[in-house]
């Protein structure tokens, strides 16, 4: 079983490496893989770097996008921008902007 191939691996991996630590992929292939794969039934794939990468370019967007100096203020409009573009129940109660007439 996988959880097994696992705990074989770190066993292997802490034998063979004393003085090495233990890299975050490797905490969460320990720690982490095997809940995530009990609960959604199906592994890891889609979490990968390149899923970890895309969020990370999207919160950049919107962190660019706030342009608010205070880190705590920046962090909380990031968060709230997010949670409405991400939750289609809050996108639909976000208000409807208006668009401003041009002097055409």
């Amino acid at each position: 079983a996988a959880s097994d191939a696992i705990k074989e691996f770190m066993v292997s991996y802490r034998d063979n490496f004393p003085n090495a630590s233990v890299t975050p992929k490797l905490h969460i292939m320990e720690e982490h893989v095997i809940p995530w794969m009990r609960r959604w039934h199906s592994g890891c794939g889609l979490m990968g770097e390149q899923g970890a990468e895309s969020v990370h370019a999207h919160l950049k967007r919107l962190e660019d996008r706030c342009g608010v100096v205070n880190k705590l203020q920046n962090l909380l409009c990031v968060v709230k921008d997010h949670n409405l573009e991400a939750s289609p129940t809050l996108n639909s109660l976000r208000p409807e902007t208006k668009r401003r007439k041009t002097n055409n």
